[in-house]
């Protein structure tokens, strides 16, 4: 892999530049390296195994450029589709947050959010959920093996009529706003990395993903609330409501597309679907 990572970032490097190491990180949608050399140290992904299916490549380019000047990430070197590979800065001693430590950092997620949800950004792709639904349906070979999930999908789309009649705002979105997507740098501030599967949606779908994947208490997403809420990002508690269950009901069909390709998440996946399952009560399912 040294080998591959070397040819691969060869051309950002010097003459006299050389790779001195090359150490796996985590991630669960690509394979992310720390390599370091002689001058800097690098984030080096390759685009995990079926993401070509699942990620559109060429609009996460595109809106990666055109959200350069939010200075929200970090700096992205290279972005080669044909290779699959993407590199990235990487910040020295930068912390990365976790469902914990995210809870004492509102202030500084909040205006970031802020910042993205009323930037008028028009970025590439929109995230429309229950067309996600179908397609991971169709992406999956053999039967969904979760509990009841053919009267459990019919909930989850007679959920699509109350949204319409709420109202979906579209503006430029994250989509997966999993804690260790922000790191802290030891200067402190505050960067939201990994934008893959950002395009149009609506706001609340962020913070409904920032509310479930760090487990908030109702209290803390009030607090968080708080900071967020305002003339330029409006919030709508019951959209929130309904984005968890189509989140746990997406990322449940996601782990099981995944694992078919290697993977192994666990009990991830079903018990997002139970959460989902849960969710639906508050509509009478």
């Amino acid at each position: 892999m040294e080998k591959i990572i070397k040819e691969k970032i060869s051309s950002l490097l010097s003459k006299e530049e050389e790779v001195l190491s090359v150490e796996q990180l985590g991630g669960m949608t690509n394979q992310n390296y720390l390599v370091k050399t002689t001058s800097k140290p690098y984030i080096v992904k390759f685009f995990g195994k079926g993401t070509e299916k699942l990620i559109n490549r060429q609009d996460e380019k595109y809106n990666l450029e055109l959200l350069k000047d939010l200075d929200l990430d970090v700096n992205n070197y290279l972005f080669d589709i044909e290779s699959g590979i993407k590199v990235n800065e990487y910040i020295e001693s930068a912390v990365t947050l976790d469902s914990t430590s995210i809870k004492s950092k509102f202030k500084k997620i909040a205006p970031i959010l802020q910042t993205i949800h009323a930037s008028g950004k028009e970025l590439r792709g929109e995230f429309a959920p229950f067309e996600e639904i179908r397609k991971y349906e169709s992406l999956i070979e053999g039967a969904i093996p979760y509990a009841n999930y053919e009267a459990v999908r019919k909930e989850v789309f007679s959920l699509e009529k109350r949204l319409a009649d709420l109202g979906i705002d579209k503006k430029s979105c994250h989509i997966d706003l999993v804690p260790e997507n922000f790191i802290e740098s030891p200067q402190g501030r505050m960067y939201l990395i990994d934008w893959e599967y950002s395009s149009m949606n609506d706001p609340m779908w962020d913070l409904a993903a920032l509310f479930l994947e760090s487990k908030f208490t109702n209290q803390e997403e009030e607090d968080f609330l708080t900071y967020y809420e305002g003339d330029k990002t409006p919030v709508s508690r019951e959209k929130i409501r309904i984005y968890k269950i189509l989140q746990d009901t997406i990322w449940s069909l996601w782990t099981v597309y995944k694992e078919a390709q290697g993977a192994d998440f666990g009990d991830y996946g079903i018990n997002r679907y139970q959460r989902a399952v849960e969710g639906l009560t508050y509509y009478g399912g």
